[in-house]
């Protein structure tokens, strides 16, 4: 249930405004302004600008998000503000960055960064990196299968606890004015 409110938050402010961090304050003021105590929830909101591969974004509290650049360099998008509901007129920033030809990112839920094996070990942010750099030539499914697979075959045979949200971007962008 809590899920489905968080969802139905998020699509009022996307209708009311395109701006991330004004979507985030907006539904932050709606979660602190409920009587009761709500589970803590984290938030990565992002706008792409598909023609110029500007992609602006916010972060509540979430697990950075992973810019793997067609060079290797990694950027974390962690730019934003705390986690949603805990502090009431808290000011959300919005972070940007450009996606280049072949730039890939990433963006998960903790039940990804969170998933254990049999000896207790966390999956957690190396492992992630790792698969992502491992599987950044193939197109953006390949590497959104490559990475649940790899969370999946490290986990087993324990099951998974948590959700297991992924997002992949990459921009196949040539250069040539063409998507």
């Amino acid at each position: 249930m809590w899920v489905t409110h968080l969802i139905g938050l998020l699509r009022t402010h996307t209708a009311a405004d395109s701006d991330p961090e004004a979507i985030v304050a907006g539904v932050n003021r709606d979660i602190a302004c409920l009587s009761g105590v709500e589970p803590l929830s984290s938030l990565f909101v992002a706008r792409l600008e598909a023609s110029s591969g500007r992609l602006d974004y916010c972060n509540a509290g979430h697990p950075p998000a992973l810019l793997l650049r067609s060079d290797g360099q990694l950027e974390l998008l962690s730019v934003g503000g705390p986690v949603l509901g805990a502090v009431p007129v808290a000011k959300f920033d919005r972070g940007n960055v450009t996606l280049g030809s072949g730039d890939l990112l990433l963006a998960c839920s903790d039940g990804i960064l969170e998933s254990f094996n049999e000896a207790d070990q966390e999956f957690g942010n190396q492992r992630l990196e790792t698969e992502l750099r491992r599987a950044q030539g193939g197109a953006a499914e390949s590497v959104l299968f490559s990475v649940l697979g790899a969370v999946q075959d490290f986990a087993a045979p324990r099951p998974l606890t948590d959700d297991m949200t992924l997002v992949i971007i990459k921009n196949n962008n040539t250069g040539r004015n063409t998507r």
